[in-house]
């Protein structure tokens, strides 16, 4: 096998054992092109829209975002026995779960569609 070889099987096998790790990173991420976004369009966008409460609640399930990933090491590289990855090696079913959760909050962030379910007066999510 080649250098190269055995570098892309390294990668795919860290990328397989932190899976929780960079979905969690990437959501913090997404927290923060989401705020950018909004901070952007404060002159831009409509007078319904409460922009600075919005803003507080973003800002608000970050913070908690960053003190459940941190709490439990969903930050933390799959190699290392504390993080949430390797942790939840020996219980698949949590970990799909917890992975499902991860995919469908950086889906919402990309997307932009945790803003419409902020604002939707019925759901109080945060």
């Amino acid at each position: 096998m080649t250098a190269m070889a055995d570098k892309a099987t390294v990668q795919v096998h860290l990328q397989e054992d932190s899976e929780i790790c960079l979905l969690a990173n990437g959501c913090l991420k997404g927290f923060k092109r989401l705020f950018d976004v909004l901070s952007r369009q404060y002159n831009s966008i409509d007078a319904q829209v409460d922009l600075d409460s919005t803003r507080l609640v973003i800002e608000d399930a970050q913070a908690r975002f960053r003190a459940w990933g941190t709490n439990i090491a969903a930050f933390r590289d799959g190699k290392f026995r504390i993080s949430l990855d390797y942790r939840l090696n020996e219980a698949p079913g949590i970990k799909g779960r917890t992975l499902q959760i991860l995919r469908d909050l950086q889906e919402y962030l990309d997307d932009g569609k945790i803003h419409r379910v902020i604002n939707t007066p019925q759901l109080n999510i945060f």
